[in-house]
């Protein structure tokens, strides 16, 4: 496993095009990385696109954060500096006016990047 995966969970798809223009792709294939310590939660307001990220982690003292959402075609639809973080802090993110679909959410923390799918009704 590479040592340098901060993610919980990554998700990737090999793309090939041949000499002819002809392009195949791979299933989505999954990879779980056993090592991460952080440790968060996503709660979603079932009637809305109103979304609550509960840090559960030990940051180091004085440690930063920010969240990043992008929509599935990979485009940042949202950035939210947190600044100073702590243990069981709440943050609110809002995603109205996005169509339903999924996303992705960027977690840092001083520098260390961790992510999760977010499903959108």
């Amino acid at each position: 496993m590479d040592k340098h995966l901060h993610a919980p969970q990554t998700w990737y798809r090999l793309h090939a095009t041949d000499a002819d223009g002809k392009v195949i792709q791979s299933a989505n294939i999954q990879l779980k990385n056993p090592l991460t310590k952080f440790n968060y939660k996503v709660y979603q307001d079932a009637a809305s696109h109103h979304y609550r990220f509960v840090y559960e982690g030990d940051a180091a003292a004085g440690a930063r954060g920010k969240i990043v959402v992008y929509n599935a075609a990979g485009a940042q639809i949202l950035r939210r500096d947190l600044g100073r973080i702590s243990r069981s802090q709440q943050y609110e993110f809002d995603l109205s006016g996005q169509p339903a679909g999924i996303y992705y959410l960027g977690i840092d923390i001083d520098g260390m990047v961790y992510t999760a799918e977010l499903l959108a009704n």
